[in-house]
């Protein structure tokens, strides 16, 4: 196309100018179709990227919604970027997405976000914020040392394989019964979390698993190699 455009005589400007036109009215449109009434998860993240916006740099605050449908696919629902990141920039988001036809949201898994468990109560008041499981065990681990690393990550990794909130119970019980003496921040730390890292376990079985294999590809690897037989 670009080529074409040439061959016609126009300046490497306009030709910029068209191709920006264009996809701008690709991506507003992409913004702005229509979804589905209701999603069981959908994952909120956020980045700071430089990006040109009235002529100036600067450091804007990226907005990604991925959600997961409930025939478990995934979908991205949309990317919006502020100055700033916080409560307003957040319910403007959830603002959005309930203008665009999405009524319900089961569980909403995030990362701590400033200003987003809000902004989600004030819009989705019936959905749940579920922590990123990802991030417990990471924090766990940074307290171990490496020589009892593989024993730790062992507890760690039956408690988030756990089928259910019961079994992801009693596996945090069976842990902290074991290591409780040498680590009981760990304990500790799950037990203060537990209601913000357990919601997933009410969504659909194949909707929760599509969720944790996502989940296991970001763990860290202490967590998702299986035992091996020693040689």
């Amino acid at each position: 196309m670009i080529v074409s455009l040439r061959s016609r005589g126009l300046a490497v400007r306009d030709v910029q100018e068209r191709l920006l036109g264009m996809h701008k009215v690709e991506v507003e449109q992409w913004q702005s179709r229509p979804l589905e009434r209701a999603y069981p998860i959908v994952h909120f993240d956020a980045t700071v990227a430089k990006a040109r916006s009235e002529g100036e740099v600067s450091n804007r605050a990226v907005c990604l919604a991925l959600a997961i449908a409930m025939e478990g696919r995934k979908e991205a629902l949309g990317m919006r970027s502020s100055r700033s990141e916080g409560s307003k920039f957040w319910l403007n988001v959830f603002t959005e997405l309930k203008s665009r036809g999405v009524s319900d949201i089961l569980v909403c898994c995030m990362d701590g976000l400033s200003g987003l468990s809000e902004a989600i109560e004030t819009v989705y008041p019936k959905a749940k914020a579920q922590l990123r499981i990802v991030h417990m065990p990471r924090s766990s681990l940074k307290r171990v040392s490496w020589k009892e690393n593989k024993q730790v990550a062992s507890g760690l990794r039956s408690l988030c394989k756990a089928p259910a909130a019961e079994a992801a119970k009693l596996a945090l019980d069976q842990f902290r019964s074991k290591r409780d003496e040498r680590f009981p921040a760990i304990g500790r730390s799950w037990e203060a979390h537990w209601e913000s890292a357990t919601p997933l376990f009410d969504c659909p079985e194949d909707i929760g698993k599509v969720h944790m294999r996502r989940q296991r590809r970001r763990a860290p690897q202490q967590l998702v190699q299986e035992d091996q037989p020693q040689p």
